[in-house]
């Protein structure tokens, strides 16, 4: 892509635990590259040239839960350059949605992105599943109030938790549902199983709380290997947290970094 395509385009980035997730977009229309993931480890002068050199973004909208110095070093070489840099942060309420949170602040800036990109695709009561390092679900009414949620650890943290805590017990991999006929299979299929089970119980309950049918969609790292093992259709947004990003700053609702 050519810096005359890109660069009146605003780069968002999206700070995860264990991954960078960035796509650039231009106001009033949706993510006009596709999106790019890349471990903490590669956030290094070949990225920064690469973002710079080719996409060239008259402004950097960051999303991060991860630690403090990441932003510094993000920002500060945007910065450095004269580009304009904002953070997304959690409010009470946003593009018509109202946080549950009675400290709007402590709502993590991804799930409040995904959030605000999900009340203005799915338009309906949606459950909003994001799989990555931890497992996070949130429940939106359609007329963008948002009823809470839940956070336990994700799929990969609790295999590893089992290896790390025990004496024994292997780092599983797997994708099976089956009862496990090994101490690998057991602990991978049961791990996936864990996952899943939240996820139906909390749909099956929000729906009968609401008496009302619930839209489904998935997000992170693990969304495909969650949703093979769903008895019920949903959808896979790869970019829901950059896209609730994008909606955020089009609507000036994003904290200039200082």
């Amino acid at each position: 892509m050519s810096k005359n395509i890109t660069n009146t385009a605003r780069l968002i980035i999206d700070i995860g635990n264990s991954r960078l997730k960035w796509a650039c977009w231009q106001a009033g229309d949706a993510l006009n590259t596709p999106m790019i993931t890349a471990m903490h480890a590669e956030l290094n002068t070949t990225l920064f040239s690469h973002w710079w050199n080719t996409l060239n973004p008259q402004s950097v909208t960051i999303v991060s839960v991860a630690n403090i110095s990441l932003v510094q070093q993000l920002a500060q070489w945007w910065q450095q350059r004269g580009v304009s840099v904002c953070c997304v942060k959690s409010s009470a309420q946003a593009c018509g949605v109202r946080n549950a949170y009675a400290e709007p602040t402590r709502l993590g800036v991804d799930r409040w992105a995904a959030l605000i990109a999900a009340h203005h695709i799915i338009k309906s009561h949606v459950l909003i599943v994001d799989a990555g390092t931890a497992l996070t679900l949130d429940v939106l009414r359609n007329d963008g109030e948002h009823l809470g949620g839940y956070i336990v650890p994700g799929i990969h943290m609790m295999r590893a938790a089992l290896a790390q805590g025990t004496a024994a017990l292997p780092d599983a991999q797997g994708t099976g549902l089956t009862l496990g006929k090994n101490t690998n299979a057991a602990i991978a299929h049961g791990t996936l199983n864990s996952a899943i089970a939240l996820i139906e119980r909390t749909w099956q309950q929000t729906e009968q709380q609401l008496a009302s049918t619930l839209s489904c969609v998935l997000t992170g790292g693990d969304a495909q290997l969650l949703r093979t093992g769903l008895t019920r259709d949903c959808v896979i947004m790869p970019a829901l947290t950059l896209l609730g990003a994008a909606q955020l700053t089009e609507a000036n609702l994003c904290e200039a970094y200082s």
